[in-house]
């Protein structure tokens, strides 16, 4: 169920969502996940787009040298690459909630740092870059949290890519997981076998 806003983007392919309070997201799914995180008093904030590692912004740089071909005409060496820059969708830290603020995480306490991306389809482009962006930054923790599980080829879907390429162990997916925004974007452990019911409710629902 959509909770107001609507789609501004004039191609199909543009699925940039104005939210009621005038705010804009790259999607509606981006909306949502924010939403339901918010609704729960989650400590997450929007990320701001800025210049590469600067003070205040949540850009970061990469060197990207996924292009094997490449060499350098000056010395011969294929030690080449391109220096990237990389915005994610969303900070998840302690410091975005009040001091007042008793939100436990998943864990029984207080939430570490990370930033979070969340997806619809990740084209090979784009998942390319992702993968150089997680080897050039090992230091940043990042979450991802897809629309629906999919295949990506005949043997292997969206989060097996992620968790073999990436190594990447913190992968949601919103029909998967329970209805709690600290579930899906903190790091979950299943306790249990959960029934099939349980299992396909969607964390985007209320």
């Amino acid at each position: 169920m959509k909770h107001g806003g609507r789609k501004i983007g004039s191609k199909k392919s543009d699925t940039r969502w104005e939210a009621p309070d005038g705010s804009l997201w790259d999607s509606f799914f981006e909306y949502e996940v924010f939403r339901s995180a918010k609704l729960v008093n989650a400590p997450i904030r929007k990320c701001v787009k800025g210049k590469p590692d600067a003070p205040g912004s949540d850009t970061y740089s990469y060197w990207d040298s996924s292009n094997r071909r490449s060499q350098c005409r000056a010395c011969g060496s294929s030690e080449v690459g391109q220096l990237r820059s990389y915005t994610p969708d969303f900070v998840w830290s302690p410091e975005v909630l009040p001091k007042e603020s008793d939100f436990q995480g998943s864990a029984g306490g207080k939430p570490e740092r990370y930033v979070a991306d969340a997806k619809g389809y990740l084209r090979a482009g784009k998942r390319a870059l992702l993968r150089s962006f997680k080897k050039a930054r090992p230091d940043i923790d990042i979450r991802l949290i897809f629309e629906r599980d999919y295949r990506i080829s005949k043997t292997a879907t969206i989060t097996e890519w992620c968790r073999k390429t990436l190594r990447a162990p913190h992968i949601r997916w919103a029909g998967r997981f329970p209805t709690t925004a600290t579930d899906w974007i903190a790091p979950y452990e299943p306790k249990g076998r959960k029934s099939a019911k349980a299992r396909n409710q969607s964390v985007l629902q209320d």
